[in-house]
């Protein structure tokens, strides 16, 4: 998931007269040094702005002038948990494994059944399983499995009490959905067609316990604990349903539930971008194995 985290580095000044007479010259460099790379297990995106700088420290040791500066800066980084959907990938290889990229990710997919088959070309979407933030590398190296539609009520429970970390997952969902791109693609006929599309059916006969709480209860501000629910599937109903009866056990945990959910909404704002309108036909192999599951439940 994409966030905004602080950091603390020491950089080297080489030429420092040249380098302070220079526009923002600590932001520039910060820029060269960090963005678009892997550093302190995530991939930092953007720098946004300089929190606090130190005073420069001359290093008197040495014949060649230079010194170090202690920074603070704030920036916009990308770090995948386990269970993230991503999409936008694209196929590299197909012969044995299947290896996708993208902008910032390379991708070894353990592929099996119909998801072999997709071709060099083709846009996947996969599931992480685990990640490497190497240092200075311009990829996040992720292996991971492609995304396949639940065939499980999700049971968890919220906390009486929501961490930090809790919350800082509750305001990404929300900013996802108020985001100024996001009202619009989610008024889109395409965006319909892909939540449908990734939401697997109910097998018949199946029914569950009546709705009852809405899902800014369950997932927004305010939601009140401890409160067991279940989800169905996708995650992605309008509802949530208190879990009752002794065989209900907890399978999730509410951080699981709300990572997926965030990289649920994420990922069909991708998909948006990548598989729909033009690239409809090219990636037409994608869609046809998503309905074969989505119809395999009915």
């Amino acid at each position: 998931m994409k966030y905004v985290k602080n950091m603390m580095v020491q950089i080297d000044i080489k030429n420092p007269v040249e380098f302070f007479s220079r526009e923002a010259p600590v932001k520039s460099e910060l820029a060269k040094i960090y963005e678009k790379k892997c550093y302190n297990n995530c991939f930092i995106n953007k720098i946004i702005r300089i929190i606090e700088e130190t005073d420069p420290i001359v290093n008197s040791h040495s014949n060649n002038t230079h010194c170090t500066l202690g920074v603070t800066f704030e920036c916009e980084v990308i770090e995948y948990l386990p269970g993230e959907i991503v999409a936008g990938l694209v196929i590299n290889d197909n012969k044995e494994i299947l290896i996708c990229s993208s902008k910032h990710i390379a991708c070894i997919l353990s592929a099996k059944g119909a998801f072999s088959s997709l071709e060099v070309g083709m846009y996947c979407i996969i599931v992480v399983k685990n990640c490497n933030y190497r240092i200075d590398s311009s990829k996040i190296q992720i292996t991971g499995e492609p995304y396949t539609l639940m065939n499980k009520d999700a049971i968890f429970e919220i906390p009486e009490i929501v961490s930090p970390s809790t919350q800082k997952i509750l305001d990404q969902i929300q900013a996802e959905k108020n985001s100024d791109d996001g009202a619009e693609k989610i008024k889109s006929n395409d965006y319909i067609t892909l939540k449908n599309l990734f939401r697997k059916n109910r097998p018949q006969g199946e029914t569950g316990a009546a709705d009852s709480e809405s899902m800014a209860n369950v997932i927004g501000p305010g939601a009140i604990g401890p409160m067991k629910v279940r989800k169905f599937d996708d995650l992605t109903a309008e509802k949530g349903v208190p879990a009752t009866g002794e065989n209900d056990e907890v399978n999730m945990s509410y951080d699981e539930y709300l990572i997926y959910y965030l990289s649920y909404l994420v990922m069909l704002k991708t998909c948006m971008e990548t598989i729909t309108g033009e690239n409809m036909k090219k990636n037409e192999k994608l869609f046809s194995i998503y309905k074969k599951i989505k119809n395999s439940s009915e």
